[in-house]
């Protein structure tokens, strides 16, 4: 499926589940598409992308949607906020 046609699903998708975050490529919800969990730290992870999109990407065209999500994160200060080095190099090893 094309971007152009995943992102109108996805505002289609964010209308019905408005308190849900979605993917941050597509913009579809969570409520309808999987997540794919980057582990960066035994036991920890994020997902700023769905399934679908972390595969059709390269692993260094993912990493800005995981800058963007880091950005966030740091808007709002809490205790053991990992090192973006962390993410990016498990980002970079395909995880």
């Amino acid at each position: 499926m094309k971007l152009f046609t995943k992102k109108l699903i996805g505002i289609g998708s964010r209308i019905l589940h408005p308190s849900t975050t979605a993917c941050m490529r597509c913009w579809r919800s969570w409520e309808i598409v999987k997540s794919h969990a980057t582990h960066y730290r035994n036991g920890q992870g994020c997902f700023p992308l769905c399934e679908e999109c972390w595969q059709e990407l390269t692993p260094e065209q993912r990493l800005p949607f995981y800058r963007k999500l880091y950005n966030v994160w740091i808007r709002t200060p809490s205790a053991g906020l990992p090192a973006f080095q962390e993410i990016k190099d498990a980002v970079l090893a395909g995880k």
